[in-house]
């Protein structure tokens, strides 16, 4: 899972990836960019 936020450039803590679903994790980085 860190991989792919690295992929994404996202600053998120492996806490949060665990709690959030992988769809809704890679909308908030599409939208913070």
């Amino acid at each position: 899972m860190s991989e792919q936020a690295e992929e994404l450039g996202c600053s998120v803590s492996m806490q949060e990836l665990v709690e959030l679903n992988n769809a809704v994790f890679q909308n908030q980085c599409l939208i913070s960019r």
